[in-house]
Formats: C-alpha cells, sequence, structure tokens
C-alpha cells in the first residue's frame, strides 16, 4: 500500500520512524539517516534536519503570504485558497516538529 508522506501523520513515533520520504533519490529516511550518521559515513542526501528546517521555513512563508492575503474582499476562490494553503503550511510545521524527535528516539533504539 502506498503511503502518501505529505499527509500521513505517522501515528506513534516508532511508526513514523518507517514512513518513507516523498523523494527517496534526494531526502533519506530518518533511520538511514540515523544509521549512517552512527556508522560515521557521509551522503549527497538531504538528512531529516535539513528537510525539517526547509519545511520549517517554507511553511512561515506560506502563512505570512496568507495573512497579507487575507484582506481580499469577498473573493471565495481566494479565501477557499488560503484554507489549502493554511492547512499545508501546518502539516508541514508538523513534519518539520516530529522528525528532530524521531531521529532521537531512533538513537535511543
Amino acid at each position: 500500500m502506498y503511503i502518501w508522506p505529505e499527509i500521513d501523520t505517522g501515528g506513534l513515533l516508532d511508526y513514523y520512524l518507517e514512513t518513507l520520504t516523498s523523494d527517496s533519490c534526494n531526502i533519506e529516511t530518518i533511520s538511514s539517516y540515523v544509521k549512517r550518521c552512527l556508522a560515521g559515513e557521509f551522503s549527497g542526501k538531504s538528512g531529516p534536519d535539513k528537510a525539517s528546517a526547509h519545511f520549517s521555513a517554507l511553511a512561515d512563508a506560506v502563512l505570512t503570504a496568507c495573512r497579507a492575503l487575507e484582506r481580499a474582499d469577498g473573493n471565495k476562490e481566494l479565501e477557499s485558497t488560503l484554507i489549502d494553503c493554511r492547512i499545508l503550511a501546518y502539516l508541514a510545521k508538523f513534519h518539520a516538529f516530529l522528525n528532530p524527535g524521531d531521529q532521537a528516539l531512533d538513537v535511543l533504539l
């Protein structure tokens, strides 16, 4: 079964550890990142820490843009789009928050 990583909240952290990334060629999974780091190995892939920082910065930019556009006078299409953008931004914040905790958990396991 395919899991859409961007909308998968992962449930418990141990399940979230096994969730695949949306781009396995460029972004490393949390488990493989931790194993590689503990072994002192390097990779050209972005790790979960870099992905978390990117998600957080992108979410902040989207939320800032949404606030700037809120004052549209009754444009229902824009209001609907802003809701969608906010949902995706907060979802990015959620994933940015979970990644560091999962890295710490995987080190302990």
